[in-house]
């Protein structure tokens, strides 16, 4: 018979049934012969060879009887399994247990978590819990409970590590529903039992900020920091981001965003407006210095024939000479391509010149130089007023900045053209995205002051507001765009310019290895030139390889910010893929994680849509976009921890029949 009934639970004590409606459990034996079990169910309809499963039942010193042994226990499961034995098959060196795609708890729970985590991403926070929730639900305690052997140890550790990702986006999910406490009641018992999880701590502050409790999220940071601390380490980039924007964020700003989202703000309601952003830094007095009470009448379209807009009767009051001034972002000392987008940027400044306001949301991976290209632009906006905000700081964090967005979201004439330059939108609190959106609006108006609002942000960004600000871009006829990878004739120019001197072959290859990323390529060059490592010979630099992997510590930071929207499932798989190296065949990743390749789909599809592994065209492998990203995967892992990993790539590899120095180096 065939093991259409067979029903194998991993996801707590191990247990097996053979058939679905007698519900009649298999006898599995003593606790070696469970192990074995474990292992072929873990690995359910593929073919496992008998020396990995003597490795994953006794390790790496295994008795001269191993064999011998693992033949009676499989003729032991033969038994007990009794007309269903045919499920338990035999090939020349390998055995594989035959089971239906449902027969396995643990496949079951990591098809519904992958379903929830991509509804997340989607933005279907409904259908992500839903799903979530039936993931959690086949759990009845620790998995593989009880069994021994290395083997165990390991998929004990990595389905708990999926369950912890998937009661974290579940908690997600439930942020997004409004849920506040309810995610935090059954946050508490999972941050006390994960002190050192940053993205749990992280799910408290939000929903302790989201519940109105400010005061308790920043307290909440100081008790993870103490905690992060006992363990040697500080936060890292994410949850130190979340701090300074709980800091940084004006209490009132909810409350600003209830009145703007009610329609225009007029003169009737410009004090409420003015009183609720109004801080403890004195935000108050600096609007008052700089508009009236009584907010001017909108200013008349600025047209060629009108280069002038109309002015109110109500004078204004004289500008405060003490006022700190905001200053236009710097542009870059070596700018290089990106004509088109500039030709665009160019031809927006030229409209808000002529009177006629505009929209542009530009999107790109960290590094790849938004910044730096918004920079170039407005070094070359002569007429204009540019005003640049931080998103980390919000839009009213900056005493020189925040009377002139309050005077873009009022309508209020400016003596001339206003560029307001939201740089990291991403990083704005939710309320400051629905006043950016009434930005957006006002730009996008027909009639009103001249306005360009330019905005910068990463992709994947989470949360309720910044997706649909992006589709509303879209609709309304604002520009989007996403700024591709920099071409590579480029970046090898620019790691020129940082060096001095004409790239050789090692510093054409780190210009390859950058992936298109700017940011990446300079602060190699630069590390490169502050150790001293690069020789020049004819005019020709030149670096030594090994000094092209030492990554310099800011852009591990860097690399983190883009690996952190991602799921904690598709950052596992990245692990396992980093240890195969800076290119992997997804069969090698398979044969790692002891999955299918249509079980690595959704992590690789995610991987690829955040541009963290690319296709180099070769046709059969996938790589990361560059060594920064492969570092940082790697970098988060303890020792011990890679060192297992590491072990366990090189057993696939073999079985795999790499080639001896492929296994070498990946063995490290």
């Amino acid at each position: 018979m065939s093991g259409r009934g067979l029903r194998v639970e991993l996801l707590g004590p191990l247990r097996a049934w053979t058939d679905p409606g007698e519900r009649s459990e298999v006898a599995l034996g003593p606790a070696r012969r469970r192990a074995v079990f474990a292992v072929l169910a873990a690995r359910a309809n593929q073919e496992v060879t008998r020396q990995d499963l003597v490795d994953a039942v006794w390790g790496d010193e295994p008795p001269p009887t191993a064999v011998g042994a693992l033949h009676t226990y499989v003729s032991g499961l033969r038994a007990a399994l009794g007309q269903d034995r045919a499920a338990l098959a035999s090939g020349r060196a390998s055995y594989s247990l035959r089971v239906p795609d449902d027969g396995v708890d643990a496949a079951g729970f990591e098809r519904s978590r992958l379903i929830g985590t991509r509804l997340l991403g989607a933005g279907d926070w409904s259908g992500a819990r839903t799903a979530l929730t039936g993931a959690l639900a086949l759990w009845r305690g620790p998995a593989l409970s009880g069994v021994p052997g290395p083997f165990a140890e390991v998929e004990r550790r990595r389905l708990a590590e999926l369950r912890l990702g998937a009661l974290e986006a579940h908690a997600r999910a439930g942020l997004e529903l409004g849920e506040h406490t309810e995610v935090l009641a059954s946050l508490s018992a999972l941050v006390a039992e994960h002190p050192g999880h940053e993205s749990l701590r992280e799910l408290v502050m939000l929903a302790l900020l989201r519940s109105g409790r400010r005061a308790e999220a920043l307290e909440s940071y100081r008790d993870a920091r103490r905690a992060l601390a006992a363990q040697g380490v500080e936060p890292g980039p994410a949850l130190r981001a979340l701090h300074q924007r709980i800091l940084h964020e004006d209490p009132g700003a909810a409350a600003v965003a209830e009145v703007l989202a009610a329609g225009p703000v007029r003169a009737d309601r410009i004090t409420r407006v003015r009183d609720l952003v109004a801080g403890p830094a004195g935000w108050d007095r600096a609007f008052s210095e700089q508009h009236p009470t009584v907010v001017r009448a909108p200013a008349a379209r600025r047209t060629p024939d009108h280069p002038t807009p109309a002015r109110s009767s109500t004078p204004a009051p004289p500008r405060p000479t003490a006022r700190p001034q905001p200053a236009r972002p710097r542009p870059a000392s070596h700018f290089l391509g990106r004509t088109e987008e500039l030709a665009l940027l160019h031809e927006l400044i030229t409209d808000v010149r002529a009177g006629r306001g505009g929209l542009l949301w530009l999107e790109g991976d960290a590094g790849v130089g938004k910044s730096a290209l918004l920079a170039e632009a407005l070094s070359t906006a002569p007429g204009c007023r540019v005003v640049p905000v931080s998103g980390a700081r919000g839009l009213f964090g900056d005493l020189a900045t925040a009377p002139l967005v309050a005077a873009a979201l009022t309508g209020s004439t400016s003596p001339e053209p206003l560029v307001l330059l939201v740089d990291d939108l991403h990083a704005l609190s939710e309320p400051d995205l629905l006043m950016w959106h009434r930005l957006a609006t006002t730009a996008l108006a027909p009639r009103g002051a001249p306005l360009l609002l330019l905005a910068a942000s990463r992709p994947l960004a989470t949360g309720r507001v910044l997706p649909r600000l992006r589709r509303a871009v879209r609709v309304r006829g604002g520009h989007l765009l996403t700024l591709p990878p920099l071409p590579t004739a480029y970046v090898a120019a620019l790691v020129g310019h940082v060096v001095g001197a004409r790239p050789g072959a090692s510093l054409l290859d780190l210009a390859r290895r950058a992936g298109g990323n700017p940011l990446f390529a300079e602060r190699v060059a630069a590390s490169l030139v502050r150790r001293d490592a690069v020789r020049v010979v004819d005019g020709v630099a030149e670096v030594d390889e090994v000094e092209l992997e030492r990554v310099p510590t800011s852009l591990l930071s860097v690399a983190a910010g883009v690996l952190e929207p991602l799921s904690a499932a598709a950052r596992e798989v990245l692990r396992c893929a980093a240890v195969l190296g800076p290119r992997f065949r997804v069969a090698e990743l398979g044969a790692v994680t002891g999955r299918t390749v249509r079980e690595l789909l959704g992590a690789l599809d995610e991987a690829v849509a955040a541009s963290v592994v690319v296709d180099p065209g070769s046709g059969e492998e996938l790589a990361f976009r560059n060594a920064c990203l492969h570092r940082a995967l790697l970098d988060g892992l303890p020792t011990t921890a890679l060192s297992a990993l590491r072990r366990r790539a090189a057993r696939a590899l073999s079985t795999l029949g790499a080639p001896p120095e492929r296994i070498a180096a990946v063995s490290g």
